[in-house]
């Protein structure tokens, strides 16, 4: 009997070794463990500061990148917009400020702003990789779901593509019981936008290339502009751009950026030789790119460079402060216009001229996106400017038990004063905006007025009020016919009869003599008891 006992449980022993060891062994194909983190960042235009973050990617280890366009519907607010892309990062911190989130896997994440141009040229210089979160009342309207995404899938169908690149749209959905709905809604929704996008000036020496490109020409679907589109919830997309490896090298990515600046800039200055042969433009529009096309540019190069010397101290090389910077760049963007204007001025139809509108239209968002990037040096130096002068203000305060109150309330008036001179920094007509600004300000205040009484309180100079008294009031009741409710006068309780008691002073409430003299109880409610003394006459 020992022996079979020993032998049953060996056996036992040697299945649970078998099922850990099974168990185990399936773990790393079943849970996959991620460890990345914000390597590098970028606030400047894009997609030009993605190749900054390219390069830092590069510098932190990272062999292959792979980069991302983050496009959003009309209706997504900032705070669900914040949200997923805190999700999609797997991040606490605030991202909304940022154009570029770089992690350690390679994952290069880019935020254009609102304007179609930006939103183009980095879902170009990202290879045609999209992240696009539709908002529900989008998805039912049918409305505002490609302000972004329908520039960026003409700018993909315009515009040659490697061969080798692999282009992914990823949708991302809320819920995953609304996946088949919105795929329904977005597909019947891109049907038409696509029948009207541009879907010509196609030019490559590579077979693949044209073959890929007339695939391109007849597009319809999204799936005839990607590669692979999938429609996922939030957390499945976080996974999918943790897991997702690219056969992208570092050099190779800034390379694409490099090409999708270029051609950009090849707009403006000329057109491709093969335009000029057998290009589909009328007349005026030929016009408008030869005479348009270099003066936009040089006009763009003395506008800048008009703001940036207004904006470089004496030494030449510091930036300062210039409180009428949102007028000067208006000045700027004015002269910049009216010098385009002025080179067409005997033929008007050339600047009406649909590719004459596009240069206008390009020349106004590129000035609105180059002199946004001394906008924000501006929003900083301001910044410091107001943190200074908060300080001063906080050292004057007496320390005293309402330090923290007097302390609030600088700080209150320093983020009101940056948010009224940041006004004067914002051009009128441009897309900039202070509010990020301002919130990263108040933010900066608040911890460092947390920190000065943390520091003050533990040297002993400061004391918090202690918490204020509880004040507790005691009331009675004396149920007839002993007495009255106490919120109730003795002569209102009977209409037709007066009381045979009534205070002297007509009121219920007694006075401090009146306590003090004796028996209170007394003066509310007679001695004596029984209906005819109390009640009736």
């Amino acid at each position: 009997m020992k022996t079979r006992s020993c032998r049953s449980c060996g056996f036992a022993l040697s299945v649970a070794l078998f099922c850990l060891c099974l168990f185990v062994g399936l773990l790393p194909s079943t849970i996959v463990t991620v460890n990345a983190s914000i390597a590098a960042t970028g606030t400047t235009r894009l997609p030009m500061s993605l190749s900054t973050v390219i390069n830092d990617l590069e510098a932190e280890g990272c062999e292959t990148v792979t980069t991302y366009c983050f496009i959003t519907s009309k209706s997504v607010t900032q705070r669900t917009k914040a949200t997923l892309l805190q999700t999609l990062i797997d991040s606490d911190e605030d991202l909304l400020a940022l154009k570029v989130i770089g992690t350690t896997t390679g994952l290069a994440l880019c935020d254009p702003s609102s304007d179609a141009s930006e939103v183009a040229l980095t879902a170009c210089a990202c290879g045609g990789n999209i992240i696009f979160y539709p908002d529900a009342i989008d998805l039912s309207r049918q409305e505002g779901l490609f302000d972004g995404l329908g520039p960026a899938l003409e700018k993909l169908l315009s515009t040659s593509t490697s061969s080798s690149s692999t282009s992914s749209l990823l949708v991302v959905v809320q819920n995953a019981q609304d996946k088949e709905r919105t795929k329904a809604s977005l597909e019947q929704a891109a049907e038409t936008v696509l029948s009207s996008v541009i879907q010509h000036h196609k030019h490559s020496s590579s077979n693949n290339n044209i073959n890929k490109q007339e695939s391109h020409a007849d597009a319809s679907l999204l799936q005839d502009v990607f590669d692979n589109v999938q429609y996922v919830t939030p957390q499945e997309a976080a996974v999918v751009l943790a897991q997702t490896t690219s056969s992208i090298s570092p050099v190779q990515a800034a390379a694409r950026v490099a090409d999708t600046v270029d051609l950009e800039t090849m707009l403006w200055t000329s057109l491709p030789p093969i335009m000029t042969t057998t290009s589909s433009l009328s007349a005026n529009d030929l016009a408008a790119a030869r005479m348009l096309g270099p003066k936009a540019r040089v006009l763009l190069l003395q506008a800048i460079q008009q703001v940036k010397q207004a904006c470089v101290g004496q030494d030449g090389s510091s930036m300062v402060f210039v409180p009428t910077f949102g007028e000067l760049c208006k000045v700027a963007m004015d002269q910049a216009v009216a010098g385009l204007e002025k080179e067409v001025e005997d033929s008007p139809a050339i600047l009406n001229a649909a590719f004459g509108k596009q240069i206008r239209s390009n020349l106004l968002s590129e000035l609105d996106a180059e002199l946004g990037d001394l906008f924000i040096g501006q929003l900083d130096l301001l910044q410091e400017a107001c943190f200074d002068e908060c300080k001063k203000g906080i050292s004057k305060l007496l320390v005293s038990p309402n330090l923290g109150n007097d302390m609030q309330g600088v700080a209150s008036k320093s983020v009101s004063d940056f948010a009224k001179r940041a006004k004067k920094l914002i051009a009128k007509g441009s897309s900039w905006t202070a509010q990020p600004a301002k919130k990263q300000y108040q933010t900066r205040l608040k911890d460092f007025c947390t920190t000065r009484l943390q520091a003050a309180e533990a040297s002993g100079q400061y004391r918090p009020l202690p918490r204020k008294g509880v004040t507790i009031g005691l009331h009675w009741l004396l149920p007839k016919p002993f007495g009255n409710d106490f919120r109730q006068e003795p002569w209102m309780v009977h209409a037709s009869d007066n009381m045979v008691y009534v205070p002297k002073d007509k009121i219920t409430d007694l006075s401090p003599e009146d306590v003090a003299a004796g028996d209170w109880r007394d003066k509310i409610v007679p001695s004596p008891a029984g209906n005819d003394m109390l009640y009736m006459q």
